[in-house]
């Protein structure tokens, strides 16, 4: 490419709050990431991550003089915010390009969006890599698949693009970012040096609150995943948190994976997201001699009648099994949990309540059921996918758009929190994770996060209850 036809791109995380068991924590914006890296083959990026950073996008339009601006809006709350972005950056410059892209745009009508919103150009549903690089490199609109567009006073959008080939795809410009600048809760690594890490895409499961069941599942090569690993150690990450919706969907290629991370003697440790009724004995051993510390189990209830209303298609006898393995590897069991489906009664709930105390998890983790735009449990409300001021309010642990009283339905949460959390062998357990696992840095945020800043977990209410406890 020619230098004077080197687009400047400048790619936007919207501020957002990410709440984990009450808990704000912030995430590296992989999607962003990803574009970068292929942007950045022929142009020139820069990243503005309005979590972490001071500027204004104001300033930053300024400094880096953008031709694009690419903003995601991979969490619908996210999306209000993205179309602020958008105006404020007309109001500086009208000749900017502005591309808004990630699950929100890809779950809901472009058309709609496009015709709401005036200062939006362009919308890509689906992968981003390849639609944003052509886009920016000068390709045709009406050639690129996956982008969404004005012409002629209408919208044509063509499609929804999935790349096949996963290994296509470079590895995520992680030089962008200060892993410093990011937090996660620190139960989830050992080594405060560590980093997402993605071997696959989309899920090949169709749970009805999920915004991503309708992107199927693909997967990188084993020797592609083993080239990113080695890459990344010698960037000096020495922990992996595993972001694929379920690591083990394709049992043997998992396994594939570990004996490749064993014989390749990568030294990473690691966790990731499972599904109980895809794991065995033998592929947990294989994880655990690879440098698996955890699994995250989506438990999401321990009602049968919910457990078969949301389409999770798992059974509580698989969790319990797959627990039990889990732990007979040698590695830790986190589950979650969801309450407040429109279908759930108090007799699920406290059967959600009996099985999180009694399945064996080592950490439970709570979300109060919301409605996401693009899947079933949104078809059950009257909500508008639309109207920014309901999409601000998806928040997972707010409760305001809860099927449920909203005060309700954060007693549950209480309840199970403090029913799990202040228990003897919980408590002793966690203090030892504190005092034996991992770094300094790391043990220290295990303790802020479990004992200062969580209100439910903090030293006074444990001291106060916990010995009182008979389980």
């Amino acid at each position: 490419m020619k230098p004077d036809s080197k687009k400047r791109v400048l790619l936007v995380n919207p501020k957002l709050k990410s709440v984990l068991v009450g808990l704000e924590s912030s995430a590296v914006p992989f999607a962003l990431l990803y574009l970068a890296a292929k942007l950045e083959q022929e142009h020139v990026v820069h990243l503005h991550d309005e979590t972490v950073s001071p500027q204004n996008i104001g300033e930053v339009v300024r400094e880096f003089k953008p031709d694009f601006v690419g903003i995601s809006a991979n969490f619908s709350f996210q999306f209000p915010r993205a179309v602020q972005i958008a105006t404020e950056i007309k109001s500086y410059d009208k000749t900017i390009k502005t591309v808004v892209g990630g699950t929100h745009i890809t779950s809901t009508r472009p058309d709609i969006i496009l015709q709401k919103h005036s200062s939006l150009d362009f919308l890509i549903r689906g992968d981003g890599e390849i639609p944003l690089f052509n886009l920016v490199s000068g390709e045709t609109p009406g050639q690129i698949e996956g982008l969404a567009y004005r012409a002629n006073g209408a919208v044509e959008f063509n499609g929804i693009f999935f790349l096949d080939d996963l290994d296509k795809v470079p590895f995520p410009a992680r030089h962008l970012v200060n892993p410093k600048d990011y937090s996660v809760p620190p139960i989830f690594y050992s080594d405060h040096h560590h980093t997402y890490f993605f071997t696959s895409r989309g899920c090949a499961f169709n749970c009805t609150f999920c915004a991503g069941a309708k992107e199927r599942f693909r997967k990188r090569s084993v020797a592609n995943v083993i080239e990113e690993m080695k890459l990344v150690y010698e960037q000096g990450y020495r922990y992996l948190l595993v972001g694929d919706p379920c690591f083990t969907t394709d049992v043997k290629r998992a396994e594939k994976l570990c004996d490749a991370m064993v014989k390749e003697n990568v030294k990473l440790s690691w966790g990731c997201a499972a599904r109980a009724d895809v794991v065995n004995a033998q592929l947990l051993q294989k994880m655990s001699k690879a440098g698996c510390e955890y699994i995250f189990y989506g438990i999401e209830s321990g009602s049968p009648h919910v457990l078969e209303k949301i389409k999770k298609k798992v059974t509580l006898d698989q969790m319990r099994d797959a627990v039990q393995m889990t732990k007979a590897a040698g590695m830790k069991n986190y589950g979650g949990v969801m309450v407040g489906y429109p279908f759930e009664t108090e007799d699920d709930f406290k059967q959600t309540l009996n099985f999180s105390n009694s399945v064996g998890l080592d950490a439970i983790f709570f979300n109060i059921v919301t409605p996401l735009p693009g899947t079933e449990l949104w078809d059950l409300t009257d909500h508008d996918e639309y109207d920014l001021e309901t999409l601000e309010k998806i928040l997972l642990y707010s409760g305001e758009l809860s099927f449920w009283d909203q005060d309700l339905v954060k007693k549950c949460h209480n309840d199970i929190i403090r029913s799990f959390y202040y228990r003897p062998k919980i408590v002793f357990n966690l203090l030892m994770d504190l005092l034996t696992r991992g770094t300094l840095r790391r043990r220290f945020d295990l303790f802020k996060t479990l004992f200062l800043t969580n209100p439910l977990l903090n030293i006074e209410n444990i001291k106060n209850t916990v010995f009182q406890s008979d389980s």
